[in-house]
C-alpha cells in the first residue's frame, strides 16, 4: 500500500502522523484537496479501491460500531447475538427476501446473503461488525461537517430511552481551546538555519594594479595626467566594490529577516496545532482490498470483506445509493481497520462549509431519505414492534409480523 510521504502539493502541508505511522496533511484549498486525493488514488491503483470516511474527530482506532463504548465480554456477546437474530429474521422473511432480490439463484450463497444483510443493517443504524465508507469524498466531507445529534421521543415514560436523530452543522470555532487529538503526533518544528554573513571585497582595492585599466593607464607618458587618471580609475573601482558589498549586506539582512519570520510562523503554527479553538474536519483515505474475487458487489479479501452497496442492494434500498455507500468488514473480531489507512486529511470546518455550499445534494434529506422516498427504510421500520409508550397506532391483521424491537433502526428527523 502507498502512503504519501513528503508530498509538496500547493494548498497542503505535512502536519504529522496518526498513531505514529499514517501521514496527516493539512489541506487549505480545493485544488490541494483534489490533488492529494488524486495522488493517493493513482498510487494505490495496484492495491485496491480508495474509500473515504469523514469524521468530526480523529480517534485512535478505526473500529466498527458494535465495538463502540468498549463493551465487556458479556455486552459484546449480547450485541453479536442481537445482530445474528436480526439477520436470521430477515433471511427467513418472504417480503424482505423479495425486497433484497434474494431469489433461487442465491440459494447456495448463504454467506453472501448474510454479509449483505448485515451491511444493510449497519447502514440503517444497527451496531454491527461492518464499517461505513463512501467512494465520493464530497459525501465524506459532509459527514465531517455535520455532527449527529439525538433527542428523546415525546410521550415516553422516564424508564425508557428512545431517540430521534438529526444532523447539525458544526461551528467553525469551538467555545474554548482544546488540545490536539492524542493519537495525532505533530511534526517537529523544522527551523531553517540562518545564512552566514557573505564575504566582502576589500574596499582599499589591493588588486587595482593587476586590473586592465591600470595596465593601460600606466603607459601614459605625462606623469600628471597619468596620476590623475589612475586616481579616478581607482575611485571608480572602489565605488563599485562598496556598492556591491552594500547589496550583498542588504540581501543577507533581508534573507535573515525572511527566515526569522518563517521560523517564528512555524513555531506559532506548531503551538496552534497543539491547542486551538478551530473546528477541524478529518477525511480518512482507506485502501480497501478489492483485488480478489467479486460477486455482485461483494469483494473477498484476505483479511476483509468489502461491499459496494449499490451493487449488492437494489435501489429500493435508497440510502446507500444516496450516500455512495460501501461497507468493509474485517474477518477477525478485533475489527480495527487503521492498518489500511493511506493518509488522513485535516481541514478547517469553515473551508469544508464553503466548498460544499447549500445545494440539495449536500443536505440531510438527500443522504437520509424519508420513508416516503426510501422503500427499504419504510419496510424496515414497518417490521419494528409498535411503540411501547403513549398511544401507539395498533397494527391491523393485514400488517406484516414484527421482526425487530421498537427503535432498532435510527429514525431521522428534519431540524
Amino acid at each position: 500500500m502507498y502512503r504519501p510521504e513528503n508530498l509538496s502539493i500547493d494548498g497542503t502541508r505535512f502536519l504529522g502522523r496518526w498513531n505514529g505511522i499514517v501521514p496527516v496533511y493539512d489541506v487549505f484549498t480545493m485544488q490541494g484537496l483534489n490533488a492529494i486525493v488524486g495522488c493517493v488514488k493513482h498510487n494505490n491503483a495496484a492495491y485496491g479501491t480508495v474509500l473515504y470516511r469523514g469524521q468530526t474527530e480523529l480517534h485512535p482506532k478505526l473500529i466498527p460500531s458494535i465495538l463502540h463504548g468498549n463493551p465487556d465480554r458479556e455486552e459484546r456477546k449480547r450485541r453479536e447475538k442481537e445482530v445474528n437474530l436480526y439477520v436470521k429474521n430477515i433471511l427467513s422473511d418472504t417480503l424482505m427476501q423479495g425486497t433484497l432480490h434474494f431469489g433461487d439463484d442465491l440459494e447456495e450463497r448463504a454467506n453472501y446473503k448474510k454479509i449483505v444483510v448485515e451491511a444493510m443493517l449497519q447502514h440503517y443504524g444497527v451496531r454491527t461488525y461492518c464499517h461505513d465508507f463512501v467512494d465520493n469524498h464530497w459525501t465524506a466531507l459532509w459527514f465531517s461537517l455535520y455532527e449527529l445529534k439525538k433527542e428523546r421521543e415525546k410521550d415516553q415514560s422516564k424508564k425508557t430511552d428512545y431517540y430521534n436523530y438529526y444532523y447539525q452543522k458544526r461551528k467553525p470555532f469551538l467555545n474554548k481551546k482544546c488540545p490536539k487529538p492524542a493519537c495525532l503526533e505533530l511534526d517537529a518544528v523544522k527551523k531553517v538555519q540562518l545564512p552566514d554573513e557573505p564575504d566582502y571585497k576589500d574596499e582599499t582595492d589591493p588588486e587595482f594594479e593587476k586590473c586592465n585599466a591600470y595596465k593601460n593607464l600606466i603607459k601614459i607618458e605625462n606623469s600628471d595626467e597619468k596620476e590623475k587618471k589612475l586616481e579616478h580609475a581607482r575611485q571608480v573601482r572602489i565605488t563599485g566594490i562598496k556598492s556591491r558589498n552594500e547589496r550583498k549586506r542588504e540581501n543577507w539582512e533581508k534573507q535573515k529577516q525572511s527566515i526569522k519570520l518563517r521560523n517564528n510562523e512555524a513555531q506559532l503554527q506548531y503551538e496552534r496545532d497543539k491547542c486551538s479553538n478551530i473546528s477541524y474536519a478529518y477525511l480518512i483515505l482507506y485502501v480497501a482490498d478489492t483485488q480478489g474475487e467479486c460477486f455482485r458487489g461483494v469483494y473477498a479479501g484476505t483479511e476483509t470483506m468489502t461491499i459496494d452497496l449499490r451493487k449488492a442492494l437494489p435501489s429500493v434500498i435508497l440510502r446507500p445509493c444516496a450516500q455512495h455507500g460501501w461497507i468493509v468488514k474485517k474477518l477477525s473480531r478485533d475489527g480495527d481497520l487503521s492498518r489500511n489507512v493511506s493518509c488522513v486529511l485535516r481541514m478547517q470546518v469553515d473551508l469544508v462549509d464553503r466548498m460544499l455550499g447549500n445545494g440539495e445534494l449536500v443536505q440531510q434529506k438527500n443522504f437520509f431519505p424519508s420513508i416516503k422516498e426510501d422503500s427499504g427504510y419504510r419496510i424496515l421500520l414497518g417490521r419494528e414492534q409498535i411503540a411501547p409508550f403513549g398511544n401507539p397506532k395498533h397494527k391491523s391483521k393485514k400488517d406484516e409480523p414484527s421482526l425487530f424491537p421498537y427503535s432498532t433502526f435510527q429514525h431521522y428527523i428534519e431540524k
